[in-house]
């Protein structure tokens, strides 16, 4: 019996190892103790495994999706910081804001947002190197004063 070769396939886990090894005749103490397992835990892989019972799948976005629906009818205008802020007033749901975002792109209530250019002149030129911007002004006892980008600096 300690001699017989047991041929496991390709995919073995602990319980198929260990009712193989049960109905081979050994003692469930020395299956644990050789396979690094509990006892208690050996024994309770020899019973057949209990089926979880099978829930349908529950969107626990749903009624989040209801008051976004909602609150975007009566605000078209609003973004979605905006429909986070008013649930929170309203309806009292606290929710992340990305949550929002991801549910109103998903449900199409995001608003189009325009893109702005920049809001100040653009300057046109040509742009000096450093040691043309800085040049000599005045000498005045040994005080040299140089201007430097419109700012005047004195310097030993």
């Amino acid at each position: 019996m300690c001699c017989e070769k047991i041929e496991l396939g390709p995919e073995v886990n602990s319980r198929s190892l260990v009712c193989r090894l049960a109905k081979g005749g050994f003692p469930v103490p020395v299956i644990g103790k050789a396979l690094g397992l509990n006892r208690t835990y050996c024994y309770s892989l020899l019973k057949p495994p209990v089926p979880k019972p099978k829930r349908p799948p529950v969107d626990k976005n749903a009624v989040v999706k209801q008051w976004i629906r909602k609150l975007c009818e009566e605000f078209p205008t609003y973004g979605y910081r905006r429909i986070q802020v008013m649930l929170r007033r309203r309806c009292n749901l606290r929710v992340n804001h990305k949550r929002v975002y991801r549910l109103m792109k998903e449900m199409g209530f995001l608003v189009k947002t325009s893109k702005r250019g920049a809001s100040r002149a653009k300057r046109r030129g040509k742009i000096l190197h450093p040691v043309q911007r800085a040049f000599p002004v005045r000498h005045d006892e040994g005080v040299v004063w140089e201007r430097r980008m419109g700012i005047s600096v004195c310097r030993d």
